[in-house]
């Protein structure tokens, strides 16, 4: 009866209030519609921005806890405090680090192998807003943007600012960060940032211990910018692993894995900038790299694993009266290796393509949008056991998009768009694969049409969409030609049908409320479990949350946010037991007085027993991840 009135409260919610009578359309900055900035979207492309502001009123303290409840966006979190997080859209579940695209500024953090984006390596004081497209981006983002594209925007330097922040919290959590910007009369400009984080976590054996630091130079001058940015991380955690369903009813923090760990090293760099070449056309241009080194012990065993990726990004972007264009090339070299006592791994990959993307606005209230990807890989592979003497492998793929966005009344607008999507076999999928042979390019076409209603005071979008797939990759726990192991291999076709509603009303100077619901049927749609579930991905997810302002220093906001059941990772037949629904109650506060600031936050603010993920284990049975029940941060800062 309570998650019913939830639900039923928020679809009320979620519609727009004939009352209001302003109309005027809210324009945000948004980099992602183009892939450069501009004031207004005129693409159909659904894109949900989490301001600053929203970041602070939060109070989160990872990027995990800021998506929580974002309008089609399911989490699969093995820790529950951000680390090792799992951030699926548009239907994915055990792979959705392959199919969900992460950026920081525009630069890919998915690894080239089958490793999660690690987004926590980016503090929260450093990030202006983030910028979420929902849907398939295939042609303006090229492999991997399939059910979704996360942009993480970074601070740029406007004037002197200087924070310095100490966290404490549940489970021995500490934290010690700061940062200094500033912008010179000369148009040089600096941020530098650092970060000191440990914890014990809600599990046995899950210490975590964090360092960042981060150093961003640039310079603007007569209309271009010129920037350097170094980025460093150095992380040590441990794993506690999935427990059984008697294990968690013995005791839901013990650790299944007595010596599992791993220590990560990444140091990355970007070099670029933004040219004006006349008044029609400017040249944005990032070239990057990042490498990263592990080591530790998984499953009794020392593992060494390196990956280098270097890419180089330029984009033409045009302006030319009733015409936008942006036409550009991504480049990307990666090298992974992996050694352990049952051998070794090695790939060297290429990735290479051109794109143009067009938007054309014959009328004041139409905009019809079109674009072409063209793209290839090529991998040089050796394995211990699938191709001891090596292999080379290559394949391309050219997809399109076709849209319109119309505004048919003041503040209301039409979307329809059509997009085709592609990924590449991550660099270590090929290397276990169910047949011994290189896996095929998964491919797929997404189709949506939508509404928007854009008011001074109400915000309200939705959107039906559907996504046909083939050759699905992923693992299946039983697919290794070598026994009952893992293997990575192309499924069945598969479909996702969903509808997506979310409500932003600003009701008066102090209040703020928001409302999300997904509904997501994302099933095989042929081969011998067609009809069964993708799993873990849950049918039915929504959220309320709110803002309470009473005064300038002082303010209040909570979330309620409810997922359905899941099937566990790699239960295609829909046979093991689920990861079952959870509603959690998240609170925060902050006060704050001139250049100091104290916020609280405390997470599922009920107790609520309740899982993060699970997964099929040798035994066909499942196993699960036990999430934190109630916790706390505690912050105290001081802002200059």
């Amino acid at each position: 009866m309570y998650q019913k009135t939830i639900l039923a409260s928020a679809i009320i919610a979620l519609f727009p209030q004939i009352s209001l009578s302003q109309t005027t359309e809210l324009e945000p900055i948004i980099i992602s519609a183009a892939r450069t900035s501009q004031s207004v979207n005129q693409t159909p492309t659904q894109i949900s921005i989490i301001d600053r502001e929203t970041i602070v009123a939060t109070g989160a303290t990872n990027i995990a806890e800021l998506l929580l409840s974002q309008t089609n966006i399911q989490l699969q979190s093995l820790f529950g405090n951000g680390t090792r997080t799992t951030i699926g859209m548009g239907g994915f579940g055990a792979n959705a680090f392959a199919n969900t695209l992460i950026l920081i500024d525009g630069r890919r953090l998915n690894n080239p192998d089958i490793s999660s984006a690690d987004f926590n390596g980016i503090q929260l004081d450093d990030i202006q807003q983030i910028e979420i497209i929902d849907g398939s981006a295939g042609v303006l983002f090229g492999e991997a943007a399939v059910g979704g594209v996360i942009n993480i925007i970074t601070r740029k330097p406007i004037g002197f600012n200087a924070s310095v922040n100490t966290s404490i919290g549940s489970n021995q959590y500490r934290d010690l960060r700061g940062s200094v910007s500033d912008r010179m009369a000369s148009g040089f400009g600096y941020r530098v940032s650092a970060e000191r984080e440990i914890a014990d976590n809600y599990r046995d054996r899950n210490d975590l211990g964090n360092k960042r630091f981060s150093i961003l130079l640039d310079q603007e001058q007569g209309g271009n910018r010129y920037f350097t940015e170094y980025r460093y991380t150095d992380e040590k955690l441990q794993f506690p692993g999935a427990l059984s369903t008697q294990q968690i009813s013995d005791n839901r923090e013990q650790a299944q894995n007595p010596n599992d760990d791993f220590h990560t090293e990444t140091h990355s760099g970007r070099l670029g900038g933004d040219f004006k070449l006349n008044s029609q056309w400017h040249l944005e241009a990032e070239l990057t790299g990042r490498k990263v080194r592990g080591n530790g012990t998984l499953s009794s065993s020392g593992l060494n694993q390196q990956r280098q990726v270097y890419s180089f990004n330029p984009r033409f972007i045009g302006k030319l009266d009733q015409l936008n264009l942006t036409l550009g090339a991504d480049i990307e070299r990666s090298k992974y290796s992996l050694s352990s006592k049952f051998g070794t791994q090695f790939n060297r990959q290429k990735m290479e393509s051109i794109y143009g993307q067009a938007t054309f606005s014959p009328l004041s209230t139409l905009s019809l949008t079109g674009g072409l990807r063209y793209a290839k890989e090529r991998n040089e592979l050796t394995d211990s056991f699938t191709f001891p003497t090596g292999k080379n492998a290559s394949d391309n793929v050219t997809v399109g998009s076709l849209g319109a966005r119309w505004i048919f009344a003041s503040a209301w607008q039409l979307l329809t768009r059509w997009d085709q999507n592609f990924r590449f076999a991550k660099v270590d999928e090929n290397l276990d694969s169910s047949t011994g042979n290189i896996l095929k390019t998964q491919t797929g076409n997404n189709y949506e049409i939508g509404v928007e209603y854009n008011g001074t005071q109400y915000q309200f979008k939705s959107k039906l969409f559907r996504q046909d797939l083939e050759n699905e990759i992923d693992s299946d726990p039983l697919a290794s030609p070598f026994g009952d192991f893992p293997a990575n291999t192309n499924l069945a076709d598969t479909q996702r049908n969903g509808l997506n509603l979310q409500s932003h009303w600003q009701i008066n100077s102090q209040l703020k409320l928001g409302v999300n619901y997904t509904w997501m049927d994302a099933k095989f749609s042929h081969g011998k479990d067609k009809g069964k579930r993708i799993p873990l991905v849950a049918k039915h997810h929504f959220s309320i949350n709110g803002e309470w302002k009473p005064m300038d220093t002082l303010s209040f906001f909570s979330e309620i946010d409810y997922l359905g059941k899941r099937f566990v990772s790699g239960d295609y037949p829909n046979t093991l037991a689920t990861v079952d629904s959870r509603t959690i109650v998240n609170l925060s506060a902050r006060y704050k007085l001139k250049q100091f600031n104290v916020k609280l936050r405390i997470n599922n603010l009920t107790d609520k027993q309740y899982n993060g993920s699970g997964v099929r284990t040798f035994s066909e049975t499942a196993a699960f991840y036990p999430a934190p029940e109630r916790s706390f941060i505690l912050n105290f800062g001081v802002d200059l």
